[in-house]
């Protein structure tokens, strides 16, 4: 399956040195800067154990594109949401087995990300009608990459 990861210089650096890169939660800033992110994280770090195979329990999601404004194509580095970064970033186009990524609706996911309604979270995994889905995987193979793209620091001014 085609997905797209926006990642850190230094995450670029580790792929070009090792085979294979796991996500350290301990860097996410967000989920240390807020609790209902880690919960969220590790929310979904338990539905990736339960529906993809081969998962090791440790294994903390890295989180992908998918679908953007209803295409499956690269995201669209024109948008607000891609156009500003505080760091400099590679969008890494990568080829995954299926059986390794855990699709999801991205809007909906912000339910869990917050906190909100929990009876309904499994719902997020209901693609068919998603204009955006996030995709989740549990490392980067560095025989997964087809192509990385050097996205520069650009804040918002």
């Amino acid at each position: 399956m085609k997905i797209w990861t926006f990642q850190s210089t230094e995450v670029y650096q580790k792929l070009l040195e090792q085979d294979i890169y796991y996500c350290n939660i301990d860097k996410s800033e967000l989920c240390q800067e807020f609790k209902s992110f880690k919960t969220a994280y590790n929310w979904m770090r338990t539905q990736m154990y339960k529906r993809l195979s081969g998962i090791n329990t440790n294994t903390w999601p890295i989180w992908c594109w998918y679908k953007w404004n209803n295409k499956h194509k690269k995201p669209d580095l024109r948008y607000a949401e891609f156009k500003y970064r505080e760091a400099d970033e590679y969008l890494i186009e990568l080829e995954v087995p299926d059986d390794q990524v855990l699709l999801s609706d991205f809007d909906n996911w912000h339910f869990v990300l917050n906190g909100i309604d929990n009876e309904d979270w499994q719902e997020i995994f209901n693609v068919d009608e998603s204009v955006y889905i996030q995709a989740c995987i549990p490392e980067i193979k560095s025989s997964w990459i087809l192509s990385c793209k050097y996205c520069p620091a650009h804040p918002e001014t």
